[in-house]
């Protein structure tokens, strides 16, 4: 598989899965927002809200999913990057908190605050990197305690 996506046109088509995805989700919010409950596969299709829905609408969401998995995936380098590497291998830990500040961000109203303060897509902008930021904090090594007790395995 990892000589299959080193080829430049594999990594190419990738790159535009991506793109095409991401542009969407940022220029098009409104038109792609509806949509979000497609990809939660637990809900019946007469509760996803949109008209219509079938088994068809649903195999196209698990195309679109395939799609941005395998472009991820096959954009992510295989070699350490340091900062990355590390937090990567906390990724458990981080997510494992979460749910913690981005219920309490979205309690403050934060997001509709910042949408109307900032114009365009700025406050969007400013999302991103206040998550990246949290997402450090969160992967703090001292907040891994917790769950390093829980997930431990005695030794015999």
């Amino acid at each position: 598989m990892q000589v299959f996506t080193s080829k430049p046109a594999v990594r190419l088509t990738a790159a535009l899965i991506v793109l095409i995805f991401a542009a969407a989700c940022i220029f098009a919010t409104w038109q792609v927002t509806p949509l979000r409950f497609l990809f939660a596969g637990r809900l019946p299709f007469a509760e996803t809200g949109i008209p219509g829905c079938g088994w068809y609408t649903r195999a196209v969401s698990y195309l679109v999913q395939y799609a941005m998995c395998f472009g991820i995936l096959t954009l992510v380098p295989s070699r350490e990057i340091p900062l990355v590497t590390r937090f990567g291998s906390r990724s458990l830990q981080i997510y494992f908190w979460h749910f913690i500040p981005t219920s309490i961000l979205r309690l403050l109203g934060l997001f509709p605050w910042l949408s109307q303060l900032l114009p365009g897509l700025t406050w969007q902008v400013l999302v991103v990197v206040v998550a990246i930021i949290v997402g450090l904090l969160l992967g703090w090594r001292p907040l891994g305690l917790p769950l390093d007790l829980l997930t431990r395995t005695r030794k015999r």
